[in-house]
């Protein structure tokens, strides 16, 4: 992550600006989260966001929901507040190395409107800026069908205004724009360094009652390829394209170029909360111009009931993707001779991409939180994963080539214990 010139403005901003600022307007906090999950099958592995190396199987492991972040902030001033935050948790390299995915100057210029710049998380979904701190939401993790590509991180801006709607009613409306800070692994290739493609999106949530309604849009364009093998491929079809004198090969090279590809996602989501009553859902569309990425439809609904210190809860969870884009290669799934071993295997590798993230799949869960002391949780959660055309969609395959003898069915155990202690702003 290079992070280094947000980080420094923060720190520059806490030394110079708040030097005549007492020591209490410093806090420091604290959270994080301890997990235990396996599954019932070693045939694909599973993993809770897009951003983790690989997945869990049927050995226990602690790194699927594992974390733990401490988060600093100073109110160098009225109406400016600086805050960095540390986190460890898996990595794209399978490392727990340390990270930087919070560092900001947030002014507050009059009531009701915020300016936040430097390195920041953007998710759509209601769990918003907490999605690491397990104690925020009710359950073990997010749904990995609406998680699958991570939470994002980036260098930037954000301005959000609030205003009274009606008598009763808060109005929120933000956007933001910046540069992603993100490396995505890619399974059996190593990671697609993504950093520096521009993003930027806006929403509006409506506060009333027990409701929050929100909705919004986002986008992204990548300004880097694909790693090795991708760019080898692409050179072997355009040189088959040359040979054959045919330019379909060399356009499905083409269609294989990171740089320049679009993702767009539109998204509404509601909580309404009332008494010991939670219940939330969320439903969003991801439209890409890559072949690679049909688009997609994703969604949750959750249920939770507190009783005293315990709240069960049930949540189902989808994820559709359309049917993949296979590029039409012309006489290259045809070539006979001595070239015809070269020529199969690109056409594999091309109908491989293409159907790398196909996914019909629903997840069911049931859990139960006990919150046995301030700021402390216990949760048990299965999830029941069906995928009737066995597609592995952000599922981790261990085996190159054919996919697995999966017969679209895997359930996960996990143990959390949250942790949030620590005055944060």
């Amino acid at each position: 992550m290079r992070v280094s010139g947000a980080y420094g403005l923060a720190v520059w901003a806490t030394t110079v600006l708040g030097a005549q600022e007492p020591a209490r307007n410093l806090q420091i906090s604290a959270f994080g989260t301890l997990g235990l999950a396996r599954t019932d099958s070693d045939l694909v592995g599973f993993r809770r966001d897009g951003v983790q190396y690989d997945g869990i199987f049927t050995k226990l492991s602690g790194k699927l929901d594992s974390r733990l972040g401490v988060q600093a902030s100073a109110q160098l001033r009225p109406g400016l507040l600086a805050t960095v935050q540390v986190l460890s948790r898996e990595r794209y390299d399978g490392s727990f190395k340390p990270g930087i995915p919070w560092a900001t100057l947030t002014w507050s210029p009059a009531p009701g409107l915020q300016v936040r710049a430097g390195v920041f998380n953007f998710n759509e979904t209601p769990a918003g800026d907490n999605m690491e701190v397990g104690h925020t939401y009710l359950w073990a993790r997010p749904p990995v069908e609406v998680m699958g590509g991570g939470l994002t991180t980036v260098r930037g801006i954000w301005v959000a205004r609030t205003f009274e709607a009606w008598p009763g009613a808060t109005l929120e409306a933000s956007a933001q724009y910046g540069t992603l800070l993100v490396k995505q692994p890619i399974d059996h290739v190593g990671a697609w360094d993504v950093t520096g493609s521009p993003t930027g999106g806006a929403r509006l949530v409506l506060y009333t009652g027990g409701w929050r309604i929100g909705a919004g849009a986002a986008a992204l364009k990548f300004t880097t390829n694909v790693p090795e093998p991708i760019p080898t491929i692409q050179t072997l079809l355009r040189g088959f394209g040359g040979a054959l004198g045919d330019p379909r090969p060399a356009r499905a090279a083409d269609a294989l170029d990171g740089r320049g590809r679009t993702l767009s996602t539109a998204f509404v989501h509601a909580v309404w909360a009332q008494g010991p009553w939670e219940v939330q859902g969320y439903v969003g569309r991801v439209i890409s111009n890559a072949f690679s990425s049909p688009a997609t439809w994703q969604g949750y609904a959750s249920l939770g009931h507190r009783l005293g210190s315990l709240v069960p809860y049930a949540m189902a969870a989808r994820l559709e993707v359309g049917a993949p884009r296979v590029p039409d290669l012309g006489p290259l799934r045809t070539v006979t001779g001595p070239m015809a071993p070269q020529a199969a295997y690109l056409a594999y590798a091309v109908d491989t991409i293409a159907r790398a993230r196909a996914a019909n799949q629903w997840t069911y869960t049931a859990g139960l939180r006990w919150d046995f002391a301030p700021g402390a949780d216990l949760k048990f959660q299965v999830d029941s994963l069906r995928s009737p055309d066995r597609g592995t969609g952000n599922l981790y395959v261990p085996t190159q080539g054919d996919p697995p003898p999966w017969n679209g069915r895997l359930t996960v155990f996990s143990v959390t214990l949250d942790f949030q202690v620590g005055g944060g702003r």
